[in-house]
């Protein structure tokens, strides 16, 4: 049938401006789908443990944290339409890939933010760790 053969589209458009990053997302994947399939790290930094859990049709949230008060925020959402605004100013926004998807490693006063997708969610994590430990979370997800 036609709709065997559909075209999968997916355009996740990224324009940089002096104070701040845009990035837009246009996706149909999701069409046919309305309940998001919660994937979620195996891999937690050592210290941290899960404060918060919140999950709905569209997305997963956890906030995990340590002894110390600090928190780490994790979250996967359905890509659909939309925009994303990151506050850049005066931080470097360094493009990665996690898996064969591909993301953004943000720090800006000394938060780090990494945001990425596949064909069918965004991902973000953001806390005061590094850039290794946040991607290791990050490639630890699983469907």
């Amino acid at each position: 049938s036609v709709e065997a053969y559909r075209i999968r589209f997916f355009e996740f458009v990224t324009q940089v401006w002096e104070e701040l990053t845009s990035i837009v997302i246009h996706s149909d994947d999701n069409a046919d789908y309305d309940t998001l399939v919660f994937a979620s790290p195996t891999y937690i930094p050592d210290g941290y443990s899960v404060s918060e859990q919140t999950s709905d049709r569209y997305e997963n949230t956890i906030i995990y944290s340590n002894a110390n008060g600090e928190e780490l925020y994790y979250s996967q959402g359905m890509t659909t339409q939309g925009e994303f605004i990151l506050d850049s100013e005066d931080v470097e926004t360094k493009a990665i890939t996690i898996g064969s998807n591909d993301g953004y490693f943000i720090v800006n006063k000394g938060v780090a933010h990494l945001f990425w997708h596949d064909n069918f969610n965004i991902y973000s994590i953001i806390g005061y760790l590094d850039e290794s430990e946040l991607i290791k979370m990050a490639e630890s997800i699983q469907k």
